[in-house]
C-alpha cells in the first residue's frame, strides 16, 4: 500500500515532472500512503511542474479529479506542495484560511463541495470542475455564507470576479474558452436557482 517511484524518484521527477502528478493520482485513488523518500523528491520538484505544457497539466488534473478521488487529491496538492504552482490562487485562499503548507488542510468549503462530487455516480464534464474552483473564492471574496452568495449582488459583479479566477487558473492550465464560459452558465443557472427560491 505505497506509492514509490520504478527508478530513483529524483531521476524520475527529472526525466518527467508529470509523474508527481500520476504518484498523487495513485495514492488518491487507492487510499495508498506515498513512500518516504517518493515524497520527500515530489517536495524537492515540485517548482518543476512548471516545466509542463498547460495542456498536459489540465489533462493530468482532469483525470486526477475523476473517479471518486477529487477531494483527496486536492487535499494531497495542497500538502505535498503542488498546489502552490498549479493553482497559486487557492493556495494563497487556503494560507488566509489558515491552513499550513506542507501539512494536512483544515476543513473548508473548497473540499467540500469536492466531497460531494465524488458522491455523483454520472461522468462530469471539466466545466464543473473549475466551477467548484471557483466558487469558494466568490464566496470568499464577496464575505459571504455560501448559501447566500447571489443574494443582494448583482451577477455581472460575480461573474467578473469568476472570471479573474478563471484567469489565474489559466496561467499553469490550458482552460478553453468554450470551457470559462461554460463555468459562467453554470454560475448564471446557481444564481437563477438560488434567487427563485428565495422570492417562495
Amino acid at each position: 500500500r505505497l506509492v514509490r517511484t520504478i527508478s530513483p524518484p529524483d531521476k524520475s521527477y527529472e526525466e518527467d515532472p508529470a509523474r508527481m502528478l500520476r504518484a498523487i493520482r495513485a495514492a488518491a485513488r487507492l487510499g495508498f500512503a506515498v513512500e518516504a523518500e517518493t515524497h520527500e523528491a515530489i517536495l524537492r520538484h515540485r517548482e518543476t511542474i512548471l516545466r509542463c505544457p498547460r495542456a498536459r497539466i489540465l489533462e493530468e488534473l482532469l483525470i486526477l479529479f475523476k473517479y471518486g478521488s477529487s477531494e483527496r487529491s486536492l487535499r494531497l496538492l495542497w500538502q505535498y506542495g503542488l498546489m502552490e504552482y498549479l493553482m497559486p490562487v487557492h493556495h494563497a485562499y487556503l494560507l488566509r484560511r489558515e491552513c499550513q503548507p506542507l501539512e494536512p488542510p483544515k476543513q473548508d468549503v473548497l473540499f467540500d463541495l469536492f466531497a460531494m462530487l465524488d458522491m455523483e455516480q454520472t461522468h462530469v464534464e471539466p466545466p464543473i470542475f473549475f466551477a467548484l474552483l471557483v466558487l469558494p473564492i466568490l464566496i470568499e471574496s464577496q464575505g459571504a455564507d455560501k448559501h447566500f452568495l447571489w443574494l443582494n449582488r448583482k451577477p455581472s459583479i460575480l461573474f467578473s470576479a469568476a472570471e479573474t479566477v478563471l484567469d489565474e487558473l489559466t496561467k499553469s492550465m490550458d482552460i478553453s474558452k468554450r470551457h470559462r464560459a461554460r463555468v459562467v452558465e453554470i454560475l448564471a443557472t446557481q444564481a437563477k436557482l438560488i434567487l427563485r427560491q428565495s422570492h417562495i
